[in-house]
């Protein structure tokens, strides 16, 4: 009958897994070996058991093996985060952003439904072993669920029902270690901005930490920089999160306009911030943090503790610090590739030199995914026409009146031959104009101490066809598959 049953579940557009569907839930966690570790967890909680027995829950359980490497501790407001009050199988999970834990004192189980799965918190759902439906074991008008999650969810706090207002009063009982926050609130209060922390529903915050936050940084925390710290009416957590997508901030203005966006490299997160509209006092530009303590649950959203503020630049108010151009391109995520591939041959030991001055146009990850038809060296000596080394730096200006004086082309020797480029702005951007094709420039003129760094969305090359033996199996093609993912 079960094998009948579980024929119809799979064609079914709402799957429910099929075990053997007489056992409870509370027997399948009682027995069966890929529950053993959440059994222990629960050992000594009876709270748990009771609901496992008497009560209509949702049990999120984690696997063994994310048991084994939880750092924290097994306390009871842990435990019970690890079960919502009503069944929620995959069906209901997609239409509700939130789910009240078994624990009344702990924040809402956020409800994250990506291309990429179901995420409770930052656990991802492993569907294959989830959506298993039984009755309740002393109590069969009630129905329960499983779902097995690939990490222990953890509130991090012993405070009850706790607000990002309540993180940024008393970030001292939370779970944090050395990281504090104090200056940042001095400068929410200071502003009057309280009533963004409380405000209810879900959102995303990310707060500064006070390592790093020198006078200057801490005296451009304005109304507006502090706005852009939000996200509101979305709960990101991390893995769920798109990358390198454009989420619009609280300060959102007539003239002050901030947006972010999340990206990861080496398994660390980043957010930027990228002020698209400013004054004499908020630049243009952006601003990489790295996020050092992620997806600290509370009842409004989620907190993300960063490496320093958001829309703030350095004294300079350059866009990067005023640094060699080797920097740059080692520190900027979205360089990541661009940077790999001129490890392979010299061009990042030119950079190393300092003898003159170069101009750089870097295509950012996301350019070289058309060109897997070039196999690794084709990329390098392609990437040596992108590097011009001179007496000059050429900044956008300077290429567009070579430009003008040239009749509307300009001749450049870079370290792979000489390149040929039209330059003009429209639609808002700097374009560069290869053979027949037009590149964008993204983001011009990151001035260094030694020269200039300008982001390109593609490369100067033509895309050609895969040859057979190159597929994404290969390893320098799977990172390049990892690199735009």
């Amino acid at each position: 009958m079960c094998t009948i049953l579980a024929i119809f579940l799979i064609f079914s557009p709402n799957f429910v897994h099929c075990y053997q569907q007489w056992a409870t839930i509370y027997d399948k966690i009682t027995q069966e070996e890929e529950f053993s570790g959440y059994k222990t967890m629960i050992r000594n909680n009876k709270a748990s058991s009771l609901n496992l027995l008497y009560s209509g829950v949702t049990v999120f359980v984690p696997t063994n093996d994310a048991i084994q490497t939880f750092n924290g501790f097994f306390r009871d407001g842990v435990v019970l985060y690890h079960m919502g009050t009503q069944p929620y199988t995959f069906k209901q999970l997609r239409l509700n952003n939130s789910i009240q834990s078994a624990h009344g004192d702990n924040p809402p189980l956020w409800v994250s439904v990506t291309p990429d799965g179901y995420y409770i918190n930052n656990a991802k759902i492993l569907e294959n072993r989830s959506n298993y439906m039984a009755k309740c074991k002393r109590n069969e008008n009630l129905n329960q669920v499983l779902h097995v999650i690939d990490r222990v969810l953890d509130p991090m706090t012993h405070m009850a029902n706790p607000s990002a207002f309540d993180f940024l009063q008393h970030y001292n009982q939370w779970d944090l270690g050395p990281l504090k926050s104090f200056n940042f609130w001095t400068r929410v209060q200071y502003h009057d901005k309280s009533e963004l922390y409380q405000k209810p529903g879900g959102h995303t915050f990310f707060i500064p930490v006070d390592d790093k936050m020198d006078d200057y940084r801490l005296q451009s925390i304005d109304s507006y920089v502090i706005e852009a710290h939000v996200i509101p009416n979305m709960v990101l957590f991390t893995r769920p999160t798109a990358k390198n997508f454009i989420f619009e901030s609280a300060s959102n203005g007539d003239y002050i306009y901030i947006v972010l966006s999340m990206t990861s490299r080496n398994d660390r997160y980043y957010i930027k911030s990228f002020t698209v509209l400013g004054d004499s006092d908020h630049k243009r530009g952006e601003v990489f943090a790295e996020i050092i303590k992620s997806d600290i649950p509370v009842t409004n959203g989620v907190v993300h503790l960063i490496s320093k503020p958001l829309a703030v630049f350095d004294r300079q108010l350059q866009f990067f610090p005023y640094l060699p151009v080797i920097h740059k391109v080692t520190s900027d995520p979205n360089l990541d590739f661009t940077y790999n591939l001129g490890s392979k041959n010299r061009i990042n030991k030119i950079l190393k030199q300092e003898r003159g001055m170069y101009t750089y146009f870097a295509p950012k990850n996301r350019a070289w995914r058309n060109y897997t038809g070039y196999s690794h060296n084709e990329l390098v000596d392609i990437l040596t026409r992108h590097l011009i080394v001179a007496e000059v730096r050429y900044t956008m200006p300077k290429l567009v009146a070579l430009s003008k004086s040239t009749n509307g082309s300009t001749i450049l020797e870079t370290l792979g031959g000489t390149l040929k480029l039209q330059i003009d702005y429209f639609d808002d951007y700097y374009h560069l104009k290869w053979g027949t094709k037009w590149v964008r420039v993204s983001r011009p003129d990151y001035k260094c101490t030694n020269g200039v760094v300008h982001i390109v969305d593609d490369v100067f090359a033509t895309p050609k066809l895969a040859k057979p033996n190159q597929t994404p199996k290969s390893g320098f093609w799977r990172t390049l598959k990892d690199t735009f993912t």
